[in-house]
């Protein structure tokens, strides 16, 4: 019988949890890997995070209704109140010199008109193979559907390296309020 994650049983065999898989992300270069942007054509993520990046994978995005009237911008799904928040804090994140980047499985068609219509400051990539999860075992799960789809994790990369892991991420509406925070206690500016 196997242990379940993160377990060791007297004679039998030890899996790392998902938590210990995302911190061994740390200092890992990103892959050249091309991928369809909102912003239209391809952006290759070795060659973005050879500036300071926040990169956030999220396993979503909801097109498929019509938002309702939102004041306090608290309605939505998580990824819908994730990627809105990263958004109202561009600034914070420019001011540090870090650009931001969302990546889900989502299509691009689909992440184009999620942009439109939450009118996000940057870009979102469409990772429909899941390439990137592939390519430096970046923790999935199955949606509601059964397709497979990113766990909700970001990170910081500078010089094409992975500097900071942000996994689990348990409250999506303030991902991006821990990741300045944690840069501000960094106490300094790429």
């Amino acid at each position: 019988m196997l242990a379940s994650p993160g377990q060791l049983e007297l004679g039998g065999t030890w899996a790392p949890s998902e938590s210990e898989v995302a911190q061994s992300l740390l200092g890992q270069p990103l892959p050249s890997l091309r991928l369809a942007a909102t912003t239209g054509g391809e952006m290759n993520l070795a060659t973005l995070a050879s500036r300071p990046v926040v990169v956030y994978m999220h396993p979503g995005t909801e097109t498929s209704r019509e938002v309702p009237e939102d004041p306090d911008g608290l309605l939505g799904s998580g990824c819908t109140l994730q990627s809105r928040v990263f958004s109202d804090h561009g600034a914070g994140f420019a001011g540090r010199r870090f650009h931001v980047i969302g990546i889900s499985a989502r299509p691009a068609e689909e992440q184009r008109r999620f942009c439109r219509r939450e009118r996000l400051g940057f870009a979102l990539l469409s990772d429909t193979e899941l390439a990137l999860a592939e390519a430096i075992d970046l923790p999935t799960q199955r949606a509601a559907g059964g397709e497979r789809v990113y766990s909700r994790l970001t990170f910081i990369a500078h010089e094409g390296v992975i500097e900071r892991i942000f996994y689990p991420v348990p409250i999506p509406r303030r991902n991006a309020l821990d990741v300045l925070a944690w840069l501000d206690r960094q106490g300094t500016v790429l």
